[in-house]
């Protein structure tokens, strides 16, 4: 399985696969076409992932290179401690607000 895209109200909500590397990034990058064409603000909800590879850490870079100057929220929810130190390692936690739930994020992307 790749990521599932669900078009909500405000804001459009990515699930992440269990595994978001090389195997699957580039299907994930196709599906996420017209996410980015919409520029609504992104919600990915990463509860289910546990492992990101560096294609999958260049998927979650495009979406905020091309979201953020638009003026969309790119939120993160659900993050497993392992995978925000990832973040943290990477200076990605510095181009996503993080959120503990789903709900949290929908709330915060309003």
């Amino acid at each position: 399985m790749t990521l599932s895209v669900s078009i909500e109200s405000t804001s459009v909500v990515v699930t992440l696969p269990s595994r978001l590397d090389g195997t699957n990034a580039a299907e994930a990058e196709t599906d996420l076409a017209p996410v980015l064409a919409a520029g609504r603000t992104v919600v990915i909800d990463a509860a289910n992932c546990s492992y990101i590879s560096s294609a999958g850490l260049r998927l979650l870079l495009i979406l905020a290179k091309v979201l953020k100057p638009q003026g969309a929220k790119v939120l993160i929810a659900g993050m497993a401690p392992q995978l925000m130190e990832i973040m943290r390692i990477t200076g990605f936690d510095h181009l996503f607000d993080f959120c503990e739930t789903l709900g949290e994020a929908r709330a915060a992307g309003v």
